[in-house]
C-alpha cells in the first residue's frame, strides 16, 4: 500500500479493523470485534476476507480448520 489512502477494499478493511482494535495507553485492547451483517450482504466476500485477514474468525458451527465456531458463554 502506498500513500495514506487504501488501494483496495481489503486494504481499507484491514486498516479499519486494526484501528478499531487499538486501545489508548493504560487500557486493555479489545479481545474481539463483532461485525454484524444480519442480511448477509458480506457473505459472498468471506472467502477473500478470510484469506486476507488471518485474525478473522466466524461464529457458527464448530469447524476449527475453517476458523469458525460457536460463541462461548460464561
Amino acid at each position: 500500500m502506498t500513500g495514506s489512502s487504501p488501494e483496495t477494499l481489503l486494504d481499507a478493511l484491514r486498516a479499519s479493523f486494526a484501528a478499531s482494535l487499538r486501545a489508548p495507553d493504560g487500557v486493555a485492547p479489545p479481545a474481539a470485534l463483532l461485525w454484524t451483517d444480519a442480511d448477509g450482504h458480506w457473505k459472498p466476500l468471506l472467502p477473500a476476507l478470510m484469506k486476507a485477514l488471518p485474525q478473522l474468525y466466524l461464529l457458527g458451527p464448530y469447524a476449527p480448520e475453517e476458523r469458525q465456531g460457536p460463541v462461548i458463554l460464561t
